[in-house]
């Protein structure tokens, strides 16, 4: 599981968050992004089982393939390992952190799911029951916000259309992202200029500078962002997200961002949610926790458009909820 520091945003918000459409169906959820992508997932703190969680994944469009994964919080034992719905047994198999139905059965194993009473994840020996309230009505919500129902791809409201019948997932909003010239100077605030904004902020004093230091890195040939930590704690904190002139920070100011950041809390002129890093692969600005799926978490990814941070991606604790294509324009 990725480790990002304990930071969090405040900043500018200027536009309303991007549609998460998450449903509950007694025991079980199913959540759909703006792309169809779709996961149906055994709810958290389920009667059944809370440490066991099964999920149903499915992209949108005709070929697109049903996959079965079971969490088990990375602890499974010696195999082999085994998904029980009413008697029937299909094999799981190791994939990362998870226990996955091979390809070949993950769509019997769906529609034996959407009709059960009874579904154990069998795991290192030990049975864990999962309830199946809910299933069905969760799956045939899948069929229907993917355009599945009375097609042949359906799980649970089959029929006899062709899959070339379905409509075509909606396509992607287009981000743009300015690309920084890796030459030129970065911020590199003072003591001085950082506990002016924290004290603006109303940040924790007790934080330590050598404890918790600012980063920044550059957004364009310009700009470049600084995280200056304001609250920190045991599973959360806050950062300041400040933008300015690469050259010296003159006209730092509080970063615009173009839609509502996840997990947040109005503290005066701030806005704070979880987690604000640099993502070591991507170099981006990233928000948030991701985690196991079963935990409850959002990891958000932004690119810099020149003028404010832009979403490109939005996951929670049951799927994605928002996804962006990104188009790269160099300074």
């Amino acid at each position: 599981m990725p480790a990002f520091p304990l930071l969090a945003l405040a900043a500018t918000i200027t536009a309303a968050a991007p549609d998460e459409t998450q449903r509950n169906f007694g025991h079980w959820v199913s959540v759909c992004d703006n792309g169809l992508r779709f996961q149906v997932s055994s709810a958290m703190g389920q009667p059944a089982n809370i440490n066991v969680h099964l999920h149903v994944r499915r992209e949108a469009g005709p070929e697109a393939a049903v996959e079965i994964a079971a969490d088990t919080d990375g602890v499974w034992g010696p195999g082999p390992h085994s998904l029980l719905i009413d008697g029937q047994l299909f094999a799981l198999v190791q994939r990362e952190i998870l226990l996955v139905v091979p390809a070949g059965s993950a769509m019997a194993a769906a529609r034996a799911l959407a009709q059960a009473r009874s579904v154990q994840v069998v795991a290192g020996g030990e049975r864990h029951p999962i309830s199946a309230q809910g299933s069905a009505a969760a799956l045939r919500d899948m069929d229907a916000r993917q355009g599945r129902t009375g097609t042949v791809t359906a799980i649970v409201a089959t029929g006899t259309r062709a899959a070339s019948t379905m409509p075509a997932p909606p396509p992607p909003p287009v981000r743009t992202e300015r690309i920084a010239p890796r030459d030129g100077p970065v911020i590199r605030p003072s003591a001085r200029r950082v506990a002016e904004w924290r004290g603006a902020e109303d940040c924790d004093p007790r934080l330590d500078p050598a404890d918790y230091p600012t980063q920044s890195w550059p957004l364009d040939a310009r700009q470049a962002v600084i995280l200056v930590p304001c609250h920190a704690g045991p599973h959360y904190g806050h950062a300041l997200v400040m933008v300015g002139r690469r050259a010296d920070g003159s006209d730092a100011r509080p970063a615009s961002f173009d839609v509502e950041l996840s997990m947040s809390e109005r503290s005066g002129p701030a806005v704070p949610t979880d987690n604000a890093d640099r993502s070591e692969t991507s170099g981006r600005l990233i928000s948030g926790q991701r985690g196991a799926i079963a935990y409850p978490s959002t990891y958000e990814e932004w690119v810099w458009d020149g003028q404010r941070f832009r979403l490109i991606e939005r996951i929670g604790s049951y799927g994605s909820y928002f996804r962006a294509r990104v188009r790269r324009r160099r300074d």
